[in-house]
């Protein structure tokens, strides 16, 4: 089993893709929280659970992504684990979203694609 430093093409764009997301998503659920009440009148309704929810688990997307970044096996496995409960707790809430969850699964079968690689 054979590990390298370099990181692929594949690994970096993945990575950059999920830190704009996580951006994306950061800011969507501050957007949220603080609009709340505005949201509520427009009959919007976004349990406040599952956005606090949101915010901590997009901290740990982002130590994931920092991991495998660098080229970490350790960084794949908790994005994994995170996903997977995410998506239990979004149907739950909302319903499953299918191109949510077919982007979610690409990306972590690309990333598995390079996993001897990383150490």
């Amino acid at each position: 089993m054979e590990t390298t430093n370099q990181r692929p093409v594949l690994v970096t764009i993945i990575c950059i893709l999920s830190f704009i997301g996580i951006a994306f998503s950061v800011f969507g659920l501050i957007m949220a929280l603080v609009a709340s009440s505005s949201l509520a009148a427009a009959g919007v309704n976004m349990p406040i659970w599952y956005s606090i929810f949101s915010l901590v688990w997009a901290v740990g997307y982002l130590y994931a992504t920092i991991q495998i970044w660098k080229m970490k096996k350790m960084g794949v496995n908790i994005y994994t684990g995170l996903a997977v409960i995410d998506y239990v707790l979004m149907t739950v809430a909302y319903g499953l979203s299918m191109p949510s969850l077919v982007i979610t699964v690409v990306c972590l079968v690309l990333l598995y694609t390079q996993y001897k690689k990383m150490s």
